[in-house]
């Protein structure tokens, strides 16, 4: 028994979210692929939260580099791209395996329990990624859960890692301000693995 949300998959029974790229007949199996045509894909996969933002952000990266190229709506995609958008579309096929909780909490009984939320971000040169994790402590226990991932693509003009690194991190603040408000939770912290963003975020706004 699964019921369908915002082209989610909820699954009553087990509470939980699954996703499945469900493409038309006419596009099942064929091995030439036009620019629309992948966009027309894409659009069958939703994902409001990010939950599977590792996936989805690959597809949206050779939809990226396809518009670096001479390539029309309606022409057949270039045998580089066309090799990596059939290998995504592969993968893709496991993706109701991957099974997501609904529920942030576990279930801690009369337990007196804590929450807080925390944030990473992080960049590369080709994307830009935050995640929000709700960590719950009840007891002698911990539970963590993510909340929310939010992914953007560097621009097609080159940045220097710092630059989106730092970006990065804004993207991080506002999405970690959206899941504060919607939980009424406390961030606890903000991780980054860049030195430069620290540097800057400790440095007084009048010397940026």
């Amino acid at each position: 028994l699964e019921a369908k949300a915002l082209g989610i998959r909820y699954h009553p029974t087990l509470d939980i979210f699954t996703f499945q790229l469900d493409l038309p007949e006419k596009l099942a199996g064929q091995t030439a692929w036009t620019k629309r045509q992948l966009l027309s894909a894409l659009s069958r996969l939703y994902d409001p939260l990010g939950l599977i933002c590792p996936i989805t952000v690959q597809s949206r990266l050779i939809f990226q580099n396809l518009w670096q190229l001479p390539c029309g709506w309606d022409d057949s995609i270039p045998e580089g791209q066309l090799r990596a958008w059939l290998a995504w579309l592969k993968n893709a096929t496991d993706l109701p395996e991957i099974k997501i909780p609904r529920s942030l909490t576990p279930v801690v009984g009369t337990s007196k329990s804590q929450h807080d939320l925390i944030v990473f971000v992080d960049a590369s040169q080709h994307i830009m990624a935050a995640a929000v994790y709700l960590r719950t402590i009840f007891g002698n226990n911990t539970a963590v859960r993510l909340v929310a991932a939010k992914t953007k693509l560097a621009p097609m003009k080159k940045e220097t890692i710092p630059r989106l690194e730092l970006s990065a991190a804004l993207i991080g603040t506002k999405l970690a301000r959206v899941a504060q408000r919607a939980l009424q939770v406390d961030v606890s912290s903000y991780f980054s693995d860049s030195k430069n963003v620290l540097f800057w975020l400790r440095t007084r706004d009048r010397h940026l």
